[in-house]
């Protein structure tokens, strides 16, 4: 077997970007960046790393690479997205090398 990956922990946190928040939002807002939370774990049977892909309404627009991660460890990731018109949006994230069962998750949220 290789190393394979699984998204863990409950989704897909969407939060104002701490780096680009000048107004102290606390929910994502049009006036401030966007990011994305998510952990993944090493379900393998060798160390790895995940490569995870981020897609906002269906266009790809990121990549978030983990540290090496051996077999049961696991690691958060966060991306930015950049500042988003207000209204709703949908990111989708995958995992690769993904294990076939929960490597890849989808969130709709809404911008204000």
């Amino acid at each position: 077997m290789s190393a394979m990956f699984e998204l863990i922990g409950g989704g897909i946190g969407v939060m104002p970007d701490p780096e680009d928040n000048e107004a102290g939002h606390v929910v994502p807002h049009h006036e401030s960046g966007t990011r994305v939370s998510f952990s993944v774990v090493n379900v393998g049977d060798a160390g790895g790393n995940a490569e995870v892909g981020i897609e906002l309404d269906d266009v790809f627009t990121n990549n978030w690479s983990s540290d090496f991660l051996d077999p049961g460890q696991h690691q958060a990731g966060f991306v930015g997205l950049g500042r988003l018109f207000a209204g709703e949006h949908e990111v989708l994230i995958f995992v690769n090398p993904g294990s076939g069962q929960t490597d890849h998750e989808t969130n709709t949220f809404t911008i204000e």
